[in-house]
């Protein structure tokens, strides 16, 4: 029998949106859904969705967990950091194309995804001009931030009287889902946060002085949706970033003791703090995410990679060995993980040493953290002839290396009172790199979710949306949840006792090794930038 209250739990990852349904007494998932939806690379940086493929995703979903919308009492909603863009018109919302180009959908394409690079100039333009609030985002925006891509999209909007309305995309689909359902939207609308700073770079949150000092935002163009009509409705629709709902479903109560990793297409590191100082490299601090009503309110800083799941999915599409796999990744790691261990019993040793004089540096699509860096690129050494599937492994080896040396150097970067690490998506089904975080992170603790990677982030918006209609902080909801001895529970390490000290002596030598890869390639592309004064510098493209 269906209880009589449900709430709702809806996460939008890069591919796939996830929607839960919850028992509100409980907490108890009663069902669950999963629908693939498409993003769109029209060049090596333009990137894009479409709201109307979203939607019609949320909605399939929807129906296939028995479209029970008149019990629901709570909806919580997660998203990628993409932004959408509308003109708006007499209440009405109509998509427009962010780009010239073409897609292979029918459906406009109005979203920028959150890969999209392709705002560097007015990155640049920004981070000359704001030099007030750069320190909050580690030095400098960055193009994957939405503000620079809302820059972009402003410079280049249809001329004449038409109005604007541009919302994060976990804000208009909020919206949205409100609108249809007739529920409470006023916690979609744009708000400054308390220090007056955007999550993440992303576009509402900032103080009005930001918007019109520094973005110079016109007068046609609204950060979120426009104005609604009050309802009544005891249904609050709330919103954030898919990294923070995957932080609310697996926090535990303290969450200070701990740096937690949203490890999938990407990374994302956070963590809570009651300091507010400035940390060099690192995103934040930020306001409005973990606040208490009882116990204070933390201070968030975040760091990242662009690529880690999608690092792995470059590696399988350029070597050759890994064609014969192509639409079956499980299948892949799991030949992979075989191949480890065949290698392990040939040689004796671990897998590691036989990929000693293989060195990689993945950051495919720029550097966030702590480089703030969008011109840095993928570095890799050691490269020969060899296409068999056990080079493919010892490259794979070397990608999970340097996979677990940017957490080191993100775990170094964030302070040392963190006792242990939680991961959760994709990446938390890794053992080997899991094993490998401990290892060189002085055999820190490393915490999994005892529920399934994909669970997470839909649990984490539920309990968002449940704290909205109580109108309470989602802390304070996430401290009345279970025991965090039954959320998590510790990755077991792979490595061999005996072999501990000389694994974490080649991993030492080795990470060196990667931060030198880091600062070479800048050092290089510096005596590169600084010949503009020759007569032949206009063929040179100044990264």
């Amino acid at each position: 029998m269906t209880p009589e209250r449900l709430g709702i739990g809806i996460d939008l990852g890069s591919s796939a949106v996830r929607i839960g349904l919850y028992d509100v007494e409980t907490d108890e998932l009663l069902k669950y859904s999963l629908r693939r939806v498409r993003y769109y690379t029209h060049d090596s940086e333009k990137v894009t969705q479409s709201t109307a493929e979203i939607m019609q995703a949320i909605y399939a979903a929807f129906t296939d967990l028995g479209n029970e919308m008149d019990n629901v009492v709570s909806c919580g909603v997660a998203a990628t950091c993409s932004l959408a863009a509308f003109t708006y018109r007499d209440g009405k919302y109509s998509p427009i194309p962010v780009y010239r180009t073409n897609a292979t959908s029918k459906d406009i394409q109005n979203v920028v995804f959150w890969m999209d690079r392709s705002a560097k100039n007015e990155t640049h333009r920004l981070n000359e001009v704001c030099l007030d609030v750069t320190h909050f985002m580690g030095g400098g925006f960055i193009p994957e931030m939405g503000i620079p891509k809302l820059m972009k999209l402003i410079e280049n909007l249809p001329q004449g009287d038409l109005q604007f309305a541009v919302l994060d995309l976990h804000q208009y689909i909020a919206f949205e889902l409100g609108r249809k359902f007739g529920w409470n939207t006023t916690r979609t609308s744009n708000s400054p946060n308390t220090n007056g700073i955007g999550h993440d770079g992303e576009l509402s949150g900032w103080s009005k002085e930001f918007y019109k000092k520094k973005l110079k935002l016109p007068a046609k163009v609204n950060i979120g949706p426009y104005p609604q009509p009050l309802t009544d409705s005891r249904v609050t629709v709330s919103s954030c970033i898919d990294c923070y709902a995957n932080w609310f479903g697996a926090c535990p109560s303290q969450p200070e003791t701990s740096l937690f990793l949203a490890a999938g297409t990407s990374t994302c590191y956070l963590r809570a703090s009651k300091n507010s100082a400035f940390i060099p490299g690192i995103w934040g601090p930020f306001t409005n995410i973990l606040e208490s009503e009882t116990h204070g309110s933390f201070n968030v800083y975040e760091a990242g990679q662009s690529c880690t799941g999608k690092f792995f999915e470059y590696l399988f599409e350029v070597h050759p060995a890994a064609r014969d796999y192509k639409g079956d990744p499980a299948r892949l790691f799991e030949d992979l993980e075989k191949s480890c261990l065949k290698i392990e019993k040939v040689t004796g040793r671990s897998v590691h040493f036989a990929a000693k004089g293989i060195f990689t540096y993945g950051e495919l699509q720029g550097n966030r953290t702590p480089y703030c860096d969008p011109a840095m690129s993928g570095v890799f050494m050691g490269i020969t002839p060899d296409v068999s599937f056990k080079n493919l492994t010892l490259q794979y080896i070397a990608a999970i290396e340097f996979l677990a040396f940017e957490v080191k150097e993100m775990t170094l970067q964030l302070g040392n009172e963190i006792d242990y690490l939680i991961v959760v998506g994709s990446q938390a089904k890794n053992k080997r790199l899991l094993s490998l975080i401990s290892l060189i992170n002085n055999d820190i603790d490393v915490k999994i979710s005892e529920k399934p990677p994909s669970l997470i982030g839909i649990r984490g918006a539920y309990l968002l949306g449940k704290a909205s209609r109580q109108n309470r902080t989602v802390l304070d909801v996430i401290r009345e949840q279970q025991n965090e001895t039954k959320l998590l529970q510790l990755a077991k390490s792979s490595i061999n006792h005996k072999e501990k000290p000389f694994l974490k002596e080649l991993m030492e030598v080795k990470y060196e090794i990667h931060l030198e890869i880091a600062q070479t390639q800048r050092k290089f592309r510096s005596m590169i930038n600084a010949i503009s004064s020759q007569p032949w510098r206009s063929f040179l493209i100044k990264q």
